[in-house]
C-alpha cells in the first residue's frame, strides 16, 4: 500500500479496529521529589546542552 492510499478510516475498517478519543492515554501518577543526583546532573548538564544547541542552531540560520 502506498502512502497516498493510506487512511485511518481504511485501516480501521480493514482490521476491524476502533479508536478511543478524549480519554486519558496514561494513568494518573503522583509527583515525586527528584533525587539530589538528578537535580545536580540537570543543573550541570542543561546549561551545557543549551549552549551547544544555540551554537549549532546559529549556524543553520540563513541570513
Amino acid at each position: 500500500m502506498s502512502y497516498s492510499d493510506f487512511s485511518l478510516s481504511k485501516v480501521k475498517r480493514d482490521f476491524n479496529l476502533t479508536t478511543v478519543e478524549n480519554g486519558r492515554f496514561l494513568p494518573e501518577t503522583q509527583s515525586i521529589e527528584p533525587s539530589i543526583y538528578l537535580k545536580e546532573a540537570l543543573s550541570e548538564g542543561l546549561p551545557l546542552f543549551f549552549s551547544y544547541w544555540f551554537r549549532k542552531s546559529s549556524f543553520r540560520v540563513n541570513y
